[in-house]
Parts: structure tokens; sequence; C-alpha cells
């Protein structure tokens, strides 16, 4: 919004001028940040359980020094079935993780959009209550307090799905946390690429 507000200009205009300031300052922000607030994570716990378990098979088959030096340096004498697999079942999970990064992050853009959703509203609002002393007619008057109380409402509005963007925001960090401990587990795991799985899936004999 410009930071020149003529807002003798708005208070004469028809009120649907307002409400169309009113809208591009914060309908489309509100609109997308509940979208977010609908997504719905569920973990793949079948997905989980299959790396606990091949990770365990892994351990079985090789001694503590094999595991040791495959997970720090790659190195190994034989090509282990359970590493095959665990790059396909890791790669898939990394590809889960960078779906919930995207929207981790994208909750934290709208929470700087609704920063500055509120910093506007309130400057407009700002600039209305100090013209008011200023008008001589009660039409332009009685106008200008109705859109600080439109105001208000946009800025209470705006203040609860910004604290409910917050909370969503956590809940997202502790999400990912999980699925940086998993992928932790396996070795080489800073190797995996999301392309690795989608790869695999063109091929029959990915699993």
């Amino acid at each position: 919004m410009s930071m020149r507000i003529n807002i003798e200009n708005i208070l004469k205009s028809h009120k649907g001028v307002f409400d169309e300031i009113l809208n591009k300052l914060q309908t489309q922000t509100i609109h997308e940040a509940r979208e977010a607030l609908e997504h719905q994570h569920h973990f793949d716990n079948l997905l989980l359980e299959a790396i606990e378990l091949t990770l365990i098979k892994l351990h079985k088959e090789e001694n503590f020094v094999s595991c040791l030096l495959y997970r720090s340096f790659g190195i190994g004498k034989e090509k282990n079935k359970r590493r095959s697999q665990l790059i396909i079942l890791g790669s898939e999970l990394k590809l889960q993780q960078n779906k919930e990064q995207q929207h981790f992050n994208n909750l934290q853009h709208l929470q700087e959009r609704l920063t500055n959703t509120l910093k506007n509203l309130k400057r407009l609002q700002k600039a209305l209550k100090d013209k008011i002393r200023f008008l001589t007619s009660d039409l332009l008057q009685d106008r200008a307090y109705n859109y600080i109380q439109k105001i208000d409402k946009k800025i209470q509005e705006t203040l609860l799905v910004q604290k409910e963007i917050e909370r969503k925001k956590r809940e997202q960090e502790q999400i990912l946390k999980i699925y940086d401990k998993e992928l932790r587990k396996i070795p080489r795991y800073k190797e995996l690429r999301e392309e690795t799985y989608l790869a695999l899936l063109e091929s029959p004999k990915a699993y």
C-alpha cells in the first residue's frame, strides 16, 4: 500500500472503494493462510516400520565395524541387499520430508505476509483517526468511525489467523524433526535424494 493515503478521497468515495482497499490489504492473504491451515499431515507408519526393520536386519547381517565404515565412508566389501532397500526407503522418506519442508516454508512466508497486513491495516486505521478532527462534515466523520470499526474487525481476524499459523508452524517443526531423526539412522543419509526414489518408481524391479 502506498505510503501516501488520501483519506479524504476515500471518505468521499463510494463505500465499495473502501471495501476494495480492505480486500487488497487482507482478504487474499487470509484466504491462503486458511488453506494452509487445512493441510493435514499423516505419517506413513508402514514406511517408518519398514526402515526400522531393514536397519535391524542390516545390523544383524553386518558387524559393528562394517556398519561404521559404510555409514561414515561408504566402504564395504560386498553390496548388502539391505543397503539397497534403505536407499529406496530412505529416498521415499526424503521425498516426504521435502514436501513437508515446502509446507513449512509456505507457513513462514504467510506469517511474514500477515505481519505486513497488520502493519498496513493499523496504518490505515491511524490515518483515519488522525483525519477525523479535521473533518467538518458529520457524514464524513460517521463514515470515518465506521471504517475504523471495520478495520478493527479485520485486525482481530488477522491476529487470530496469525496465531493459528504460528501454532501450525510449531507443529510442522516437530514433524520435520521426526523426519530428520529417522533419516539420520540410515547409513549415508546425506546422499539420499528424492530423485533416486522417483527414478526407481519407473522401474518395475524397484522393489
